[in-house]
């Protein structure tokens, strides 16, 4: 049993484990792991966390941790990240890393030092156009893996890390501007006040969404005259002038006026 030295300092506003040992040539080896704690009011905490890395740190298997599963390493991220992050985060975190993103990559079968940016690039990918995932969601996602890998830059087990330069959101597909507007907005439900979160919904919803195409050009005044006639054919209509739209229709039940033009929009 090789006997692990280590102690605290600071950096960079949080405490840092430096341990120490001495390899089977006799020479001293150290190795700097990020406690993620901050100096102010954690000293306890970290003093506890260097006390557990010692008993537990083992240099003889510390290269292989790369050879790991992506899964595997994950796993083993979130049950060493309990006494650095807060209940409600390392529960966010648990939920997603056990719900979507050690899933996915379970059937990819990638070691830890194998992982690329394109394989993330690719699993972000998939939860956008499969999955259909929300931007708060690839974002939250993005922030997960970014700590999980950071842990292992900090312990040499990785170069660099991978997932730093990709971005969630960006497709090589076009991005539609109406789907664009619905995401944010359900990303802004969370944000803003109801009455806000109201009005927006009106306007995205009834005055910005009906009028733009999916790209989000402006419809051209002609639009509904020229397709008004493939509208009466795909749904099995009789064929009248656009012009006799401009009349009202009048449900005999409520005597409630409404434009032929809103039945046509809401069809469409």
């Amino acid at each position: 049993m090789i006997n692990v030295a280590g102690h605290l300092r600071e950096q960079n506003g949080t405490y840092q484990m430096v341990l120490s040992w001495k390899d089977a040539n006799g020479k001293r080896r150290t190795k700097s792991i990020s406690t993620g704690l901050p100096v102010k009011g954690n000293k306890k905490r970290a003093e506890s966390l260097l006390r557990q890395t010692q008993k537990e740190f083992n240099p003889e298997t510390m290269q292989q941790v790369g050879d790991l599963s992506v899964p595997e390493y994950l796993t083993r991220w979130l049950r060493e990240s309990v006494m650095n992050l807060s209940p409600d985060t390392y529960g966010r975190y648990a939920y997603d890393m056990g719900r979507v993103i050690i899933p996915y990559f379970e059937r990819k079968r990638l070691s830890l030092k194998a992982l690329t940016p394109r394989d993330l690039e690719t699993f972000f990918r998939y939860e956008r156009q499969q999955e259909e995932a929300t931007v708060q969601q690839l974002l939250d996602w993005h922030r997960e893996l970014t700590d999980a890998l950071q842990y292992a830059v900090d312990s040499n087990w990785l170069k660099a890390n991978p997932v730093k330069t990709v971005d969630p959101c960006l497709d090589n597909s076009p991005v539609l501007f109406n789907d664009f507007l619905m995401d944010w907005l359900k990303m802004m439900k969370s944000r803003v006040a109801i009455t806000t979160y109201a009005n927006y919904e009106i306007v995205i919803t009834r005055r910005i969404v009906p009028y733009v195409n999916p790209m989000g050009r402006r419809i051209r005044p002609n639009f509904l005259s020229q397709h008004f006639p493939e509208f009466l054919t795909a749904h099995d209509m009789k064929r009248i002038r656009f012009h006799d739209l401009r009349h009202p229709y009048v449900k005999p039940t409520t005597k409630k006026f409404i434009t032929f033009f809103e039945v046509f929009r809401a069809a469409s």
